[in-house]
């Protein structure tokens, strides 16, 4: 084998190898970047009330003082999602935390926050993101996508590092007609 064969084959090789790392999508700089784009859909189509189902896919948060985190994130697997749509800027209510992101003409969609924890007894970070699909089924809008969550804090100064993701999708809810 020629020296310049063995060059090309180690080449390929290493390149093979050198992929770049996946970003992190609950990194305070994903979070940061999602909150600040902006998509190219128009008008408020998707604005409305959700009411989403929850399936986890995955969560290594622990139990603390008999608490098991990650059957305590949601309730009963259903969370009720406020959306509002300003052209290609979506703003989300999701259990009291909004968060904020671009939205595609398509439907697609991703939306993140980041949440201070600190209280008197715990310190950290609360990140938090629903990345997802609108879709329109006859006259009835939904949404399907993933939600997740990071815990990154410290309670009784002990560390807290926890991930949780759920499947969510559900249908926009009618209107209450008003008195």
């Amino acid at each position: 084998m020629s020296l310049r064969t063995s060059i090309l084959i180690v080449a390929t090789l290493a390149g093979t190898n050198c992929s770049t790392p996946e970003e992190d999508p609950l990194s305070d700089e994903a979070i940061e970047d999602v909150i600040r784009d902006e998509g190219n859909a128009v008008g408020d189509d998707w604005s409305g009330r959700y009411k989403l189902t929850l399936d986890q896919s995955m969560c290594d948060c622990p139990t603390i003082a008999g608490l098991d985190l990650c059957t305590q994130l949601t309730d009963e697997n259903t969370v009720d999602v406020e959306v509002v749509q300003t052209g290609g800027f979506l703003q989300v209510m999701l259990a009291g935390y909004q968060l904020a992101g671009p939205v595609q003409q398509s439907g697609a969609f991703q939306t993140a926050g980041l949440f201070d924890l600190t209280t008197i007894a715990t310190s950290g970070d609360l990140a938090v993101r629903l990345d997802g699909q609108f879709m329109e089924q006859g006259d009835q809008a939904s949404l399907a996508g993933t939600l997740q969550f990071r815990v990154d804090a410290a309670v009784a100064e002990e560390a807290l590092v926890c991930e949780r993701s759920d499947r969510a999708n559900g249908p926009r809810q009618a209107d209450e007609p008003t008195p």
